[in-house]
């Protein structure tokens, strides 16, 4: 969807509503909206609505993207973008609080705990992880990668650099 961010996210909360109703079709038009949402969704507001709504489909399909989202959230949104996931990976996978905690709030190695019970989950359930990208892979490689030179600024801020060199 090439449209402002705001109109994305209606799409996505009103596509969502035929997570339950509607035809078969209908039903896997929409969830593949707002699935390529979770996948490709740029503006960090409307990819939290696209994870927090793609558990309405209880579609397992899903399942690897939203722990990657929920894995690499960044930015202004994060928490939210966290809860998101979470809500729809409690959604797809019947599992509770209880069963599975998880803090959004949470940071380091209690993050990365709480994250592993889901990639545990997601393993169980005969999900294979791609190369490369589970938690423990992901976090050696930024280990080896060393503190970043400056920090990726959110898309929408006021931070433009001099391009006149370029």
């Amino acid at each position: 969807l090439d449209y402002d961010y705001r109109l994305r996210i209606n799409a996505y909360r009103a596509l969502s509503r035929l997570g339950t109703a509607g035809s078969a079709e209908q039903r896997e038009q929409a969830f593949q909206v707002v699935f390529r949402g979770l996948k490709t969704e740029t503006d960090p507001l409307a990819r939290m609505y696209a994870a927090s709504m793609i558990g309405m489909f209880k579609d397992p399909r899903p399942a690897w993207d939203l722990v990657r989202v929920l894995r690499d959230a960044t930015g202004q949104y994060r928490s939210d973008q966290r809860a998101g996931c979470v809500k729809s990976l409690r959604a797809i996978s019947g599992k509770t609080k209880d069963e599975i905690p998880f803090g959004a709030e949470l940071e380091g190695d209690a993050f990365d705990a709480q994250l592993r019970l889901w990639e545990e989950w997601f393993k169980g359930q005969g999900g294979e992880i791609p190369a490369g990208e589970s938690l423990d892979e992901v976090r050696r490689a930024q280990r080896a990668a060393g503190p970043t030179s400056k920090p990726t600024p959110e898309p929408g801020s006021d931070t433009t650099e001099d391009s006149s060199n370029d």
